[in-house]
C-alpha cells in the first residue's frame, strides 16, 4: 500500500507540475531547493479490511504555495463520498483527512512546515 500511494503521487501531472518531479521523499527531504513532500506511513490495523495511516509533511519557504499543495493533495487522495473506494494497482481503499497540525516556522532556515495526517482503510484485491 506504502508503494501504491507513493506512485500514485509522483505519478500525478498536477502535482509534479505545481511542486517538480522527484519532490517527495520517504521520513525526511534531503533537498530543499524546492517545496519537498516528506512521507511517512504506519500500519495501524490488519485483518480482511486493514488501516493505515499516512502522513504528509508539506515544506516550503511561500506559505501560500504550501497551501495550494495541501488543497491539491486533498483533491487527490481524499474520496468525496466516504463510502466509496477507489481501486488502484490491486487496491481498493478509502481515505480520509484524520487531521493536521498548526503551521510551524522554523526562523533559522526561513521555511515553513504543514502537516497532513490521512487515515486509509484499504484491502488487497
Amino acid at each position: 500500500m506504502e508503494t501504491m500511494l507513493y506512485s500514485l503521487l509522483s505519478n500525478n501531472e498536477e502535482l509534479n507540475k505545481l511542486i517538480g518531479e522527484n519532490r517527495i521523499f520517504p521520513i525526511f527531504a534531503t533537498n530543499m531547493n524546492g517545496c519537498s513532500l516528506e512521507y511517512e506511513y504506519r500500519d495501524l490495523k490488519s485483518g480482511v479490511v486493514n488501516q493505515s495511516q499516512f502522513s504528509i509533511n508539506i515544506i516550503w519557504s511561500d506559505y501560500d504555495f504550501i497551501i495550494k499543495v495541501k488543497n491539491l493533495l486533498n483533491q487527490i487522495l481524499i474520496n468525496p463520498i466516504q463510502d466509496n473506494f477507489k481501486i488502484l494497482n490491486g487496491f481498493k481503499f478509502n481515505m480520509a483527512l484524520s487531521g493536521s497540525s498548526s503551521p510551524l516556522y522554523r526562523p533559522d532556515l526561513k521555511i515553513y512546515q504543514v502537516n497532513l495526517n490521512y487515515l486509509i482503510k484499504w484491502m488487497k484485491l
